[in-house]
């Protein structure tokens, strides 16, 4: 029961004159149960369990996560590139609209809630590499000042879009959903 198990079966019964027929037809799987997801699993299946196993999300690598935060958006539309793992100067991933207009990623794979001094350390970078437009993207939620900060930050002219770990899993369902009809 913790894998999610399921099985489907039919039983058919027939019967013609003096014979009597039994045909039984039946399935049975299973999710994958994950480790800790490592970065080489590939992001579609990685996407496919979080999906399903949302609150495993920890045990995802955190640049594994971030592949699966950028294949998201790019469901969503965007054009996204992932930056290099480490000194990525604070940026995680640039999405690129249809004007080509660039928004910073931060991503976040965290348990506990998000300080209010990272959502200034991700304004910091987004200024000192020319961006405008930032999301900062969580696995778990924001501490109080957050909001505050980043609508701040918007009046000034950065805007800055905060999506909790709640949010990000309706957007990662509704990316599901949407390859799943496009690629049919």
């Amino acid at each position: 029961p913790l894998c999610g198990w399921w099985n489907v079966s039919k039983e058919i019964y027939l019967e013609t004159g003096a014979r009597s027929w039994f045909v039984e037809f039946g399935a049975a799987a299973s999710l994958r149960k994950f480790g800790d997801i490592d970065i080489c699993a590939p992001v579609n299946e990685v996407r496919q369990y979080l999906a399903a196993r949302y609150e495993k999300r920890y045990l995802v690598n955190p640049r594994c996560f971030e592949e699966v935060v950028a294949s998201v958006f790019a469901s969503h539309g965007l054009d996204s590139e992932v930056t290099q793992y480490s000194s990525d100067g604070g940026i995680d991933i640039v999405l690129r609209n249809a004007q080509n207009q660039a928004t910073a990623v931060q991503v976040k794979r965290h348990r506990g809630a998000i300080e209010v001094s990272a959502i200034r350390e991700f304004l910091g970078a987004m200024v000192l590499n020319g961006h405008t437009q930032g999301v900062f993207v969580t696995t778990s939620r924001f501490q109080s000042g957050c909001e505050e900060t980043a609508k701040r930050a918007s009046r000034l002219g950065t805007a800055m879009q905060l999506v909790d770990g709640t949010a990000f899993l309706q957007h990662l369902r509704q990316a599901q959903l949407h390859d799943f009809f496009h690629y049919r």
